[in-house]
């Protein structure tokens, strides 16, 4: 007589049979008496949504900066002061950069790159938007700084541009290192040292814009450029491609 050990159980199919979804009935039936729907897709419409995204102080910042730079070339008897334009550029930047690095400092980049545009559109969308808003400020500063100085357009988008680039690519230096809550933190101490620093070199700027001082000014202007370039690659690598 032979001796019939325990059945050997496949669990795999047990287990595949017993979560097997049941087969569907009338599906064409079914789907026909759905109402039509069509996601809204579109370069258009994925800016309305980043636009709807971005928070309301960052368009307050930036009306409020480029109504600063207007008044103050207005006002009479601000010639003393147009070089003051320089400091608040990096305070703007310190909003746009916290505004960027919003999803990632709440530890919200996982939900985002689940959502129906990818990751890499919504980012340069809300990119897009954030630099329109700081053009104004940029265009209001370069129109003051010209007319309240004896600068041509070239120089003055020097003066301005330095410290704003630098700051720039110092919170996107920061950003590179730190994800969290300190990372705004580190943002809002690169800015504002920025800022005081371009504030205090109001008090040698009459030395400082000198014409031979122009080339250190244009190499700063450069190494700025290269700094947020460099920066600015890595931090969006890092974003859309994390390892």
């Amino acid at each position: 007589m032979k001796h019939h050990g325990p059945r050997k159980i496949d669990w795999h199919a047990e287990l595949r049979a017993a979560f097997a979804a049941p087969p569907a009935r009338r599906r064409a039936a079914f789907l026909a008496g759905l109402p039509a729907w069509r996601p809204h897709t579109g370069v258009g419409w994925l800016l309305w949504v980043q636009l709807r995204y971005l928070r309301w102080r960052v368009w307050l910042a930036a009306a409020g900066a480029a109504g600063f730079c207007l008044w103050l070339a207005s006002a009479p008897g601000r010639q003393d002061d147009a070089w003051a334009l320089a400091a608040v550029l990096p305070l703007v930047t310190l909003v746009l950069v916290c505004e960027l690095a919003r999803a990632a400092r709440f530890g919200m980049a996982e939900l985002e790159a689940a959502c129906r545009y990818s990751l890499r559109q919504a980012v340069m969308a809300r990119t897009l938007l954030l630099g329109a808003a700081m053009l104004p400020v940029l265009a209001a500063a370069l129109a003051a700084l010209h007319r309240m100085t004896a600068l041509d357009l070239a120089q003055a988008a020097v003066y301005l541009l330095t410290p704003w680039l630098l700051s720039a690519g110092g919170s996107l230096w920061v950003l590179n290192r730190f994800r969290g809550a300190e990372g705004g933190y580190a943002c809002a101490a690169v800015c504002c040292g920025v800022s005081a620093g371009r504030f205090l070199l109001t008090f040698f700027d009459e030395a400082a814009a000198a014409a031979e001082f122009l080339p250190l000014w244009q190499g700063a202007l450069a190494a700025a450029i290269l700094l947020t370039g460099w920066q600015a690659r890595r931090w969006y690598r890092q974003t859309l491609c994390p390892q």
